[in-house]
Formats: C-alpha cells, structure tokens, sequence
C-alpha cells in the first residue's frame, strides 16, 4: 500500500473525490441494476486486455490534465457518464470497470488495494492517459480497508477536494434511518479526517445529494475537479 500511495503522490496535480470511509457499507439499488443492465448489452467502451484478462475502459476528450474516474463499490464506467460527458470538453478522460464488474473480466485474486493498483497499473500502460491525472474516487471506489488501516499516515501536499453528502441515504439499503442517523456524525469525522491529510485540501458538502454524489450531482464533481485543477496551477505560479 506504501508503494501504491508513493505513485499517486508523483503527479503535479492529483485529485481525490471521496464520499466513503467507513468500511462495510452497502451497495445502492441503482449500482445492483446497473451492474445487471451491464451484462445483456454489448461494452460501450473498448476491452483491453491486462495479461490474460480484460478491463473495459471508457475514454473521451483532448487535453491536460487527464482524468481518471473510477467508480463506487458495484458501480461501473457508466456511473459517470454525466460527469465524464461534461469534462472532455476540455480535457481527456477515462472512466473503468474494475475486474467482475460491468464488461470486465473477473480477477483470480482478491478484490484488494494491491491488486486493484496492479490492474489499474497495467490498464494505465496500455490507454492514451499520461500523468500528472486526476483521481475521482467515488465512494469505495477509493477504499480497501484492511490495508488502509495498514497503511503509513498519509501527508500529501497534492491539491485535494472531499464531497460529502449532505443527506444521508443510499449508503445502505438494509440500514434503518435511527442507524444512519447514528452513523452520520462519525461519518463527516471521518471525512474531515481524510481530508486533513492533505496539506492542500477542502471539504465540501453537496447539499441535496445522497451517497452517490456523482450521479446524483455531477455538477459538484465537475466543479471540484476544475476547482483542483485551479489549486494546482496557483501553487505552481507562486
């Protein structure tokens, strides 16, 4: 996990969107029938192959920085396609389904942060995204626990934007309201945690917005992604 935190704090300009910390929280319908309708159509995208398996990769647009999305927990590319759409009017972005979700071929191994940066690694080498990238995490699109709480504190001085809900629903379907009423307030600790890691950083909070900011209000991630990149060009000014 080191090595993979060492890698993402290379680029000049680096964001990282994200809504879930906590681990052991649901999927939403909406992601469960996403990933279904998934399977009885043929890949918007192109299949590129990593080894012997094939990820499914969505990219669109010209120009720097690059972005790169990746999804919630169940979600795939398509999640994002109101906030990809929008973004590549100015620059290149590519959205993907990791390995057993959406188009993408399953992976032999655990689904863990090492072997997600590994695929993620080789997709990368293959696909026309060059670093410095920003990263648009959604929800445990940005997350494997175990080896985060493994992890080395991270001290990053890479421009960073944390959306937070400002409702909270669709973060578990089988949770009762009194429990995620409960939930909430270690919920934005946390998220105000993370974003205390980054020497550059500012949280926001989407009002109307439950879990899944990025379908619910691309026009936030939008805004955050050019707000990072408005981050990044002042401090290499000053």
């Amino acid at each position: 996990m080191a090595s993979q935190t060492k890698k993402w704090a290379r680029p000049a300009i680096g964001l990282i969107l994200v809504v879930l910390l906590i681990a052991g929280s649901g999927a939403s319908y909406q992601i469960l029938a996403e990933r279904r309708e998934a399977k009885r159509f043929p890949a918007p995208g192109r299949l590129v192959d990593i080894g012997g398996r094939r990820l499914h990769v969505m990219c669109s647009g010209r120009g720097t920085p690059g972005v790169l999305i990746e999804a919630s927990g169940l979600g795939t590319a398509l999640q994002s396609a109101a906030v990809q759409r929008e973004l590549a009017t100015t620059q290149r972005v590519c959205s993907y389904d990791r390995a057993g979700l959406g188009w993408s071929d399953s992976s032999p191994y655990p689904a863990t942060a090492k072997a997600m940066e590994q695929d993620l690694e080789q997709l990368l080498d293959k696909i026309d995204l060059r670093a410095p990238l920003i990263l648009v995490a959604s929800s445990a699109g940005g997350l494997s626990a175990e080896q985060i709480r493994r992890a080395p504190p991270i001290q990053s001085t890479i421009p960073a934007i944390v959306l937070v809900h400002g409702q909270p629903r669709d973060i578990d379907p089988s949770a009762s309201a009194a429990t995620l009423a409960e939930l909430e307030p270690k919920w934005r600790a946390a998220q105000a945690q993370f974003s205390g890691r980054f020497t550059r950083s500012k949280l926001v909070v989407v009002e109307n917005s439950g879990h899944l900011i990025v379908t619910e209000r691309p026009d936030a991630v939008v805004k955050a992604v050019r707000d990072v990149q408005r981050l990044a060009a002042d401090s290499s000014s000053n």
